[in-house]
């Protein structure tokens, strides 16, 4: 569709993030884009198919101004980086319940994959390098939407990615949210037979946050019709089991010793860390000895004569040291080197 052509029925309708595939709309265009759009809303539109001489191809967002800020976060594949905003792949981030966001890949698939091999393997390529991005980026729900212009099946690398659970189409179980399984979302005319082309793709925890999803079958636009996903107002709660690591192995064990032999060597091990301490605390003193009168005379002078002979040492080993160190001044010359040098 012409996004421009089409903007009263999209601002008509009641969303937070409106995404879009085949807008139509050269880059140039992004200013007036915004203008017809006014105030309470944010856009984003890429560039168009570069291989197409006609405006083919393009993705882009609209977002209400209740979804504060519009972010295009960085992809992490080589691969990717490449192919963004060049008309086929767009890469946006939504709040869509308070901290908890959703990045979405938008991708516009190349015409006639159904018929042609060699085209489902243009649009397989760049859905396999997503998935591949989606495993690089920090974990949390993710979607790949948009149209990718061929039955799924035909994509036989990405569909394998859905037939082993690794990534989910919601369309295919839509019941579960109050659509129909494998809705129809494409009539390219009123004789046209009317198949899917339009897709949802989850990981698990996109998957588990989506609420509802239905599609709406009102003739509001042309050739395709408009998938609506509602979230969950809060991620859901999980229950798991986890290893919990002990304190330390001493607790271990001291548990251990408290089951099989009650509280015997608990007491023990108590006993011995308090005389340990015990040990570690011990000083050691010298109490005097009062001695018998009869007895106190002689040992008395004993130890008189001993404290007065090292008394008399100690005064004149003071004496001989301070006369010594006095004789002469702190720096004095060598008699066998002509080198002044500092008395130790």
């Amino acid at each position: 569709m012409h996004l421009l052509n089409n903007l009263q029925l999209l601002k008509e309708r009641d969303f937070n993030a409106a995404l879009i595939t085949e807008h139509s709309l050269p880059a140039k265009m992004g200013n007036q884009l915004r203008q017809q759009l006014g105030k309470g809303y944010k856009s984003h539109i890429s560039g168009l198919d570069p291989e197409k001489d006609c405006n083919v191809g393009g993705t882009g967002c609209v977002l209400r101004s209740n979804n504060r800020h519009l972010v295009q976060p960085k992809p992490l594949h080589e691969h990717l980086t490449p192919l963004l905003n060049q008309g086929r792949v767009g890469l946006y981030l939504f709040e869509v319940c308070p901290e908890v966001h959703v990045m979405t890949y938008v991708v516009y698939g190349w015409t006639g994959a159904d018929t042609d091999n060699s085209v489902a393997s243009r649009t397989d390529n760049p859905l396999c390098i997503i998935h591949q991005d989606m495993l690089m980026q920090q974990p949390g729900p993710k979607l790949i939407v948009g149209d990718l212009n061929g039955t799924l099946a035909k994509f036989e690398a990405f569909n394998e990615l859905v037939n082993t659970n690794q990534l989910v189409d919601i369309g295919a179980i839509a019941s579960a949210y109050g659509g129909v399984n494998g809705d129809v979302t494409c009539k390219a005319n009123g004789k046209a037979t009317a198949n899917r082309r339009d897709y949802v793709i989850a990981n698990q925890q996109a998957k588990d946050m989506v609420r509802t999803m239905k599609v709406d079958h009102s003739p509001c636009f042309l050739v395709h019709d408009v998938i609506e996903l509602e979230f969950k107002d809060a991620a859901p709660q999980h229950n798991h089991q986890a290893v919990t690591m002990p304190v330390s192995i001493k607790s271990i064990v001291r548990k251990v010793m408290a089951e099989d032999n009650g509280d015997q060597n608990v007491n023990r091990l108590k006993v011995h860390q308090q005389q340990k301490q015990s040990k570690q605390a011990a000083k050691f003193t010298c109490d005097p000895v009062l001695l018998d009168d009869g007895k106190a005379t002689k040992t008395q002078n004993t130890l008189r004569q001993i404290a007065t002979m090292l008394m008399t040492s100690i005064s004149s080993n003071m004496l001989v040291k301070i006369v010594r160190s006095s004789s002469r001044p702190p720096w004095t010359t060598s008699s066998r080197t002509s080198t002044l040098r500092r008395k130790s």
